[in-house]
């Protein structure tokens, strides 16, 4: 029987493992294009593989290592990327939408125009990392470190942001916060984790020569210290 285009173009966890061990490792191995949807790839070593415009919707991702790891365009929708090692990944354009990357590590990691909407970024490593224009619009960022990430020209409106770690080097020009400024923390009622958070953008924008910013953010947060007391 003629195998079918779709059926070559997709592939199981076991393939995928013998594949690597045919190549000698996953470095540089090219599976740009594939059909990866749903696929258990717990734990492995991926490190520096191909899989640029691969279909990876749903992929059980956690735990395992993309250190290096090439995925232009791939398609990441609700994927399990949890304590995942993506260490200077690129992921220009790739679709993150609803993604879980709950403790993974994105440090100088590429995801230029990356679609992250509604994506959890829970305790994640963003350090160095490159997001000019993403989009993280309605994102949960608890506890995610952004020291050093380059977030020009991103969308950041209704995102979730608790805790926040900042630094100097973090680079937030033209970031797109929504008319309002206002984040989920407020909308839903955390409003001491709101209050901190808009005092950390506030100090950043008032460090860096944007007064007008700084003080929506600090109006933001003194209605809310007003509402505590």
């Amino acid at each position: 029987m003629k195998e079918s285009k779709d059926d070559y173009y997709s592939i199981t966890s076991e393939e995928l493992v013998r594949l690597i061990q045919i190549h000698g490792g996953a470095i540089g191995l090219d599976l740009s294009g594939r059909n990866l949807e749903g696929i258990d790839l717990y734990g492995l070593e991926l490190g520096g593989i191909i899989l640029t415009n691969a279909n990876l919707q749903r992929a059980n991702l956690m735990n395992a290592s993309l250190q290096g790891a090439i995925l232009l365009g791939a398609n990441l929708q609700r994927a399990k990327i949890t304590n995942t090692n993506l260490r200077r990944a690129k992921l220009e354009k790739a679709d993150l939408r609803q993604a879980d990357l709950w403790g993974a590590n994105l440090q100088g990691a590429i995801l230029t125009d990356a679609d992250l909407r509604e994506a959890v970024l829970e305790e994640v490593n963003l350090q160095g990392a490159n997001l000019q224009g993403a989009n993280l619009q309605g994102a949960h960022l608890l506890n995610t470190d952004l020291q050093g990430a380059d977030l020009r020209k991103s969308k950041l409106s209704n995102i979730w942001l608790c805790s926040p770690r900042i630094s100097s080097a973090t680079k937030l020009w033209d970031v797109d916060w929504g008319p309002e400024c206002l984040l989920q923390d407020e909308r839903f009622g955390y409003f001491e984790d709101a209050a901190r958070a808009y005092g950390i953008l506030r100090q950043w924008y008032a460090d860096n020569g944007m007064p007008q910013l700084a003080e929506k953010f600090n109006n933001r947060k003194t209605s809310l210290e007003l509402l505590s007391q």
